[in-house]
């Protein structure tokens, strides 16, 4: 069974009027990167003084033949197939889909194989209630014959946001942020957004505090 992950997000109540205004409220995002990527909104809370994002490494791969988009939500064009570490989803000549243990890819990394025409493969991470929610979508389809690489890695991005909701494809982010890591053996972190709207606690950088030991 994937180890389960928990991030507590705390958020200095002084700032929960600013962020919970009636005109244009703010959402609590997280967004998991994968490669050297962050580009689809995981999860979204309306933000409380305390909330809790929880998930696994479990991991879905699907078809889509829309373009990225910043700020517009992903659209699935076929069924999920559950990936595992190590395999290969290859698309056939024939629009057929085969899921088999791929050769010479490195653990933790999957790829895809297109034989088909000019497509966008979307990866969805599994919550902890194993309902399973996109957290990348190629910026650039897979041309034919081509074959495409993801390593989803455990760093994620927090920040809030108006205007925006789970599976968007990224836009501009108008706030501060700040990127958490889970080292091995690590599956719960806690961080804060103090008074000063400052995050602190398990922070491995923020726009509001920079550290060169980036990601």
């Amino acid at each position: 069974m994937a180890d389960k992950y928990r991030l507590t997000v705390n958020i200095a109540e002084s700032l929960l009027p600013i962020y919970n205004n009636k005109e244009e409220p703010y959402k609590l995002c997280i967004s998991k990167k994968v490669g050297n990527d962050f580009n689809v909104v995981f999860q979204i809370k309306r933000p409380l003084m305390t909330n809790v994002f929880s998930w696994t490494e479990d991991y879905q791969i699907y078809l889509t033949t829309d373009p990225f988009e910043s700020g517009a939500p992903v659209i699935r064009s076929d069924a999920a197939m559950v990936i595992h570490s190590q395999q290969l989803f290859t698309l056939t000549e024939f629009g057929t889909r085969q899921l088999t243990d791929g050769k010479n890819i490195p653990a933790g990394q999957f790829n895809f194989r297109n034989n088909f025409d000019d497509i966008s493969a979307v990866i969805s991470c599994s919550t902890a209630g194993g309902v399973y929610k996109p957290i990348y979508q190629q910026p650039t389809p897979t041309p034919t014959h081509g074959t495409a690489r993801f390593t989803p890695k455990n760093y994620y991005k927090v920040w809030l946001q108006q205007n925006i909701d789970e599976s968007y494809m990224l836009a501009d982010i108008d706030s501060t942020a700040c990127e958490v890591e889970y080292t091995k053996g690590v599956t719960q972190q806690t961080i804060t957004l103090n008074n000063a709207e400052i995050w602190v606690g398990d922070v491995k950088s923020s726009d509001s505090a920079p550290n060169d030991d980036s990601s």
